[in-house]
Protein backbone atom coordinates (compact mmCIF):
# COMPACT_ATOMS: atom_id res chain seq x y z
CA UNK A 1 0.00 0.00 0.00
CA UNK A 2 2.53 2.71 0.38
CA UNK A 3 4.72 1.87 -2.63
CA UNK A 4 2.13 3.66 -4.53
CA UNK A 5 2.56 6.90 -2.70
CA UNK A 6 6.63 6.40 -2.30
CA UNK A 7 6.32 5.87 -6.09
CA UNK A 8 4.14 8.92 -7.18
CA UNK A 9 6.77 11.23 -4.91
CA UNK A 10 10.00 9.60 -6.57
CA UNK A 11 8.67 10.68 -9.68
CA UNK A 12 7.19 14.09 -8.07
CA UNK A 13 11.07 14.54 -7.18
CA UNK A 14 12.61 13.40 -10.46
CA UNK A 15 10.63 15.43 -12.54
CA UNK A 16 11.40 18.66 -10.18
CA UNK A 17 15.40 17.90 -9.97
CA UNK A 18 15.92 16.70 -13.25
CA UNK A 19 13.92 18.72 -15.76
CA UNK A 20 16.37 17.18 -18.54
CA UNK A 21 14.75 13.91 -18.37
CA UNK A 22 11.69 14.88 -19.49
CA UNK A 23 10.63 16.01 -22.93
CA UNK A 24 8.36 18.91 -23.31
CA UNK A 25 5.23 18.79 -25.91
CA UNK A 26 7.05 20.59 -28.37
CA UNK A 27 10.14 18.63 -27.67
CA UNK A 28 8.27 14.86 -28.21
CA UNK A 29 6.29 16.40 -31.53
CA UNK A 30 9.95 17.84 -33.07
CA UNK A 31 11.13 14.17 -32.66
CA UNK A 32 8.06 12.30 -34.17
CA UNK A 33 8.02 14.32 -37.21
CA UNK A 34 11.69 13.52 -37.57
CA UNK A 35 10.23 10.18 -37.07
CA UNK A 36 8.17 10.21 -39.97
CA UNK A 37 9.50 12.27 -42.15
CA UNK A 38 10.58 10.21 -45.14
CA UNK A 39 13.90 12.17 -46.13
CA UNK A 40 17.45 10.58 -44.57
CA UNK A 41 19.69 12.20 -42.49
CA UNK A 42 21.02 12.49 -39.27
CA UNK A 43 20.24 14.92 -36.40
CA UNK A 44 22.08 17.61 -34.66
CA UNK A 45 21.37 18.50 -30.97
CA UNK A 46 22.47 19.93 -27.79
CA UNK A 47 23.55 16.29 -26.21
CA UNK A 48 20.81 17.48 -23.23
CA UNK A 49 18.12 17.04 -23.24
CA UNK A 50 17.50 15.52 -27.14
CA UNK A 51 21.23 14.50 -28.71
CA UNK A 52 20.81 11.64 -26.62
CA UNK A 53 16.82 10.62 -27.70
CA UNK A 54 17.18 11.22 -31.20
CA UNK A 55 18.19 7.38 -32.29
CA UNK A 56 15.20 6.38 -29.85
CA UNK A 57 12.37 8.60 -30.50
CA UNK A 58 13.50 9.90 -33.88
CA UNK A 59 14.87 6.57 -35.23
CA UNK A 60 17.91 8.33 -36.33
CA UNK A 61 21.82 9.24 -35.82
CA UNK A 62 22.84 11.67 -33.62
CA UNK A 63 25.93 13.61 -34.42
CA UNK A 64 26.18 14.54 -30.77
CA UNK A 65 25.05 11.31 -28.69
CA UNK A 66 26.23 9.82 -25.89
CA UNK A 67 29.41 10.86 -24.66
CA UNK A 68 31.00 6.98 -24.84
CA UNK A 69 29.84 6.66 -28.37
CA UNK A 70 30.31 10.05 -29.96
CA UNK A 71 34.22 10.39 -31.39
CA UNK A 72 35.58 13.30 -30.02
CA UNK A 73 32.35 14.22 -27.82
CA UNK A 74 33.67 16.98 -25.64
CA UNK A 75 34.78 19.26 -29.06
CA UNK A 76 31.21 18.12 -30.71
CA UNK A 77 29.13 19.10 -27.45
CA UNK A 78 31.24 22.44 -26.67
CA UNK A 79 30.43 23.29 -30.87
CA UNK A 80 26.91 22.31 -30.15
CA UNK A 81 26.40 24.34 -26.95
CA UNK A 82 27.89 27.31 -28.51
CA UNK A 83 25.95 26.91 -32.01
CA UNK A 84 22.82 26.82 -30.21
CA UNK A 85 23.46 29.53 -27.45
CA UNK A 86 23.87 31.74 -30.61
CA UNK A 87 27.59 32.49 -29.78
CA UNK A 88 28.74 31.46 -33.64
CA UNK A 89 29.17 34.09 -36.66
CA UNK A 90 26.50 32.99 -39.17
CA UNK A 91 29.75 32.10 -40.97
CA UNK A 92 31.18 30.03 -38.34
CA UNK A 93 27.21 28.30 -37.47
CA UNK A 94 27.17 27.34 -41.86
CA UNK A 95 30.72 25.53 -41.31
CA UNK A 96 29.61 24.10 -38.77
CA UNK A 97 26.29 22.43 -40.29
CA UNK A 98 27.76 21.89 -43.36
CA UNK A 99 30.43 19.79 -42.05
CA UNK A 100 28.74 17.93 -39.30
CA UNK A 101 27.03 15.87 -42.21
CA UNK A 102 23.55 16.13 -41.13
CA UNK A 103 20.92 16.34 -42.89
CA UNK A 104 18.31 18.25 -39.76
CA UNK A 105 19.56 20.35 -36.73
CA UNK A 106 17.06 19.90 -33.81
CA UNK A 107 16.78 23.13 -31.35
CA UNK A 108 15.02 21.96 -28.29
CA UNK A 109 13.01 24.35 -25.92
CA UNK A 110 15.58 25.69 -23.17
CA UNK A 111 17.65 27.01 -27.12
CA UNK A 112 16.35 30.85 -27.30
CA UNK A 113 18.75 31.07 -30.12
CA UNK A 114 16.51 31.29 -33.71
CA UNK A 115 19.16 29.65 -36.38
CA UNK A 116 17.00 30.64 -38.65
CA UNK A 117 18.98 34.23 -39.83
CA UNK A 118 22.16 32.46 -39.74
CA UNK A 119 21.66 29.39 -41.25
CA UNK A 120 19.74 30.99 -44.29
CA UNK A 121 21.85 29.79 -46.98
CA UNK A 122 22.12 26.19 -46.21
CA UNK A 123 18.21 25.48 -45.26
CA UNK A 124 15.65 23.59 -46.90
CA UNK A 125 12.82 24.19 -44.69
CA UNK A 126 12.19 25.39 -41.04
CA UNK A 127 9.45 23.17 -39.02
CA UNK A 128 8.83 25.12 -35.32
CA UNK A 129 7.12 23.33 -33.00
CA UNK A 130 6.43 25.58 -30.64
CA UNK A 131 9.23 26.06 -27.89
CA UNK A 132 11.19 23.26 -30.93
CA UNK A 133 12.50 23.81 -34.19
CA UNK A 134 13.60 21.15 -36.91
CA UNK A 135 15.72 22.69 -39.59
CA UNK A 136 16.69 20.99 -42.38
CA UNK A 137 19.45 21.95 -44.64
CA UNK A 138 19.28 21.43 -48.65
CA UNK A 139 20.64 18.39 -50.75
CA UNK A 140 23.57 20.30 -51.91
CA UNK A 141 24.20 22.15 -48.41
Amino acid sequence: MLTVPGLAWSADVLHDASPSHFFTRDEATALAYLDRTTREGSVLAELEPLGQAVPAFAGRRTWLGHRYWTPDSGSREAAARSLFAGELSPRDAQALAASSGVTFLLSDCGSRTDLEPALRPLLANVRRFGCATVYELAADG
